[in-house]
Order: C-alpha cells, then sequence, then structure tokens
C-alpha cells in the first residue's frame, strides 16, 4: 500500500512533513526529531513503539489495543484511542499537537512510568519477589 499512501501524502500536500521511515533501527535518532508518535495499530500484543518513544519523552497516541494499554494510561502518560474510530483518531492527533505543552507533559510522566515499571532493575526486583526472599540468601 506504500504507493497508495504516498499518492494521498501529495495530494494533501504533506510530502515535507510525512516521513514513511520503513524499519529503521536504532530508532531512537529517527524518535527524537518527531513531535508525536501515532500507533493506529487494530491489534499489538505488547506495542514497542510507545515503550520506545515515551523513555525519550515523545507524546504518543496509540490504539487501546492488546499490550499497549499496559504502558499508557488515557491521559496521563499518553492519548489511548479504539483501534478504527477514525473520528476520534482525527480529534486526537489534533488535540496532541494543539496542545503540544500538555502532550509533551503526558509523555514525560509516561516516561518516569515506563522507566520505573520496565527497567532492567525493576524486571529483577520482581523476579526476585517471585521467586521468594531466600533466592539470594
Amino acid at each position: 500500500m506504500r504507493q497508495d499512501i504516498e499518492a494521498r501524502i501529495n495530494a494533501l500536500g504533506l510530502r515535507d512533513r510525512v516521513l514513511l521511515a520503513g524499519f529503521v533501527q536504532p530508532l531512537a535518532p529517527l524518535l527524537k526529531c518527531a513531535d508525536l508518535v501515532v500507533m493506529p495499530s487494530t491489534f499489538e500484543p505488547l506495542g514497542m513503539a510507545q515503550s520506545e518513544a515515551l523513555p525519550l519523552g515523545i507524546p504518543v497516541v496509540a490504539s487501546r489495543t492488546g499490550g499497549i494499554p499496559e504502558t499508557i494510561e488515557d491521559g496521563r502518560t499518553g492519548i489511548l484511542v479504539g483501534p478504527n474510530d477514525i473520528g476520534q483518531w482525527v480529534k486526537c492527533i489534533s488535540y496532541a499537537l494543539e496542545n503540544i505543552e500538555k502532550s509533551r507533559a503526558m509523555a514525560m510522566e509516561g516516561r518516569r512510568y515506563v522507566r520505573s515499571r520496565f527497567s532492567i532493575e525493576a524486571n529483577v526486583d520482581r523476579l526476585l519477589a517471585l521467586a521468594g526472599s531466600n533466592v539470594m540468601s
């Protein structure tokens, strides 16, 4: 569908505003250039893009599907939208861009949340707690 998407971008005069990057590794340098990460997934078992964007302080608008709500609390750490609600997507993306300082504040809260919940230290602490306190004795 890339050709169709590129044609639509051109028809809307957005060529200088949209990047269809394809597969990018490492992703962090590209994310740091973004004002907003948009994840309109219809299904996402975990969702890595928001987990990579939030620690960098990049605002996220993502689908309320799969594992994405584990890292985004709607209105607190980002914005969640029903996967097929196009009208709501337009409204939420517009809101995020028109209120960029509030979006960045949510991203910073998301940064704290993701780092505290999904850091190596947090994962090790949870594993040790599940294993019981006598593991390190």
